[in-house]
């Protein structure tokens, strides 16, 4: 099933923050272990959904999961989609310079 569809399940079933969050959680502890094993540190990137995005509590679950998974900001990394990005324009800005000051790259 391609990502568009499967978030867009997720997001009408209500689902889309509880699968979200474990997304990013799984993928910082993922991460962290093979830091821990000697592997070369490399950022994982997580798609995020518009709905996760724009949820209220989305920046302190980011930085509650890096606080958890003891990854550093620098090795995680948002996707967002262009229409995400051009919708709402005052919150998208606001929550990518609350990203931004914790230290997460933002990719599309």
């Amino acid at each position: 099933m391609p990502p568009d569809k499967f978030i867009k399940i997720a997001e009408n079933s209500g689902l889309i923050m509880s699968i979200g969050e474990w997304v990013l959680r799984t993928a910082c502890l993922q991460a962290r272990k093979w830091q821990d094993e000697g592997l070369p540190a490399v950022p994982v990137a997580v798609n995020v959904s518009a709905v996760q995005f724009r949820h209220d509590g989305f920046r302190d679950l980011i930085r509650r999961v890096l606080h958890e998974t003891g990854i550093a900001p620098g090795y995680v990394e948002l996707e967002l989609t262009e229409s995400l990005l051009l919708s709402n324009a005052d919150v998208t800005f606001s929550v990518l310079q609350a990203l931004k000051a914790i230290g997460i790259e933002v990719g599309d």
